[in-house]
């Protein structure tokens, strides 16, 4: 009985751990790009922005959300590109712009696989969306999917420093 249920929860564990990066449904693979997302690149400091939705109690309007969206400081940007999803850590105070600034204490790039099919790496993906974008402020990548039967990528984003966060999508041709 106890070795059914430990391969049960074997099989369960690596069905749900090995999804965790693409969903593929009806031709559409979605790529698991959920939270903070690498969106410029200066010579000392990166802009890291959450594509996970805040909610501010003291809002009078309780439909909009905050978008995090943070330059991290005095760091070797060295190896790091546009469209990586990090994970990090902060030292002193976030001064309270938007977007913040704040001092970096550590930093870990977590790798985002893409389809087999595609040619492109989601960093281009991210970093094609946002040049061709230039008004954009605070880009905030929502949701990425690829479409093999087009070779094409659809990336949904919004503006974060924008009043109305509305959803706009962009096709990228897998080039």
């Amino acid at each position: 009985m106890s070795k059914r249920v430990f391969l049960l929860l074997f099989f369960v564990f690596n069905i749900v751990a090995c999804s965790h990066q693409i969903v593929e449904k009806k031709g559409l693979m979605t790529m698991d790009i959920t939270g903070s997302i690498i969106t410029k690149v200066e010579s000392n400091r990166i802009l890291v922005v959450s594509n996970v939705p805040q909610e501010i109690p003291s809002l009078k309007d309780k439909t909009s959300k905050y978008y995090v969206a943070t330059w991290l400081n005095n760091l070797n940007t060295e190896g790091l590109e546009v469209g990586q999803k990090v994970k990090y850590k902060t030292k002193g105070l976030t001064l309270t712009s938007y977007p913040g600034f704040v001092d970096l204490d550590y930093l870990e790039v977590i790798e985002i696989k893409k389809p087999e099919e595609a040619n492109l790496y989601i960093e281009d993906v991210i970093n094609r969306a946002i040049e061709s974008n230039p008004k954009v402020i605070v880009f905030i990548p929502m949701d990425i999917k690829y479409d093999a039967t087009k070779n094409k990528w659809f990336v949904t984003f919004i503006d974060g420093s924008a009043q109305e966060k509305i959803e706009n999508i962009i096709e990228i041709p897998d080039k």
